[in-house]
């Protein structure tokens, strides 16, 4: 993880992929145009409120990232 950022409700980051052979798996996807994402784990504490909804406090930390694939077909444009 390069980078990690919030925008809304929804956590974002920067990933590095590695020159393995997943990674090489992972680039050609990407050079494919698959729609790439990624599921993470992390340990934070948490503020609950009494409507039931909690929130990741400010040490949150990723403990792992995996890459996986919609293969839906992504169009770029050029600006």
């Amino acid at each position: 993880m390069l980078a990690l950022w919030w925008r809304g409700n929804c956590l974002n980051g920067v990933l590095e992929v590695l020159p393995t052979p997943s990674g090489h798996s992972v680039r050609e996807l990407y050079e494919g145009g698959a729609l790439l994402g990624a599921s993470a784990r992390a340990w934070t504490s948490l503020a609950c409120a009494g409507d039931g909804y909690c929130a990741a406090l400010e040490d949150l930390r990723i403990i792992a990232c995996d890459p996986h694939c919609s293969c839906k077909a992504l169009t770029l444009t050029a600006t």
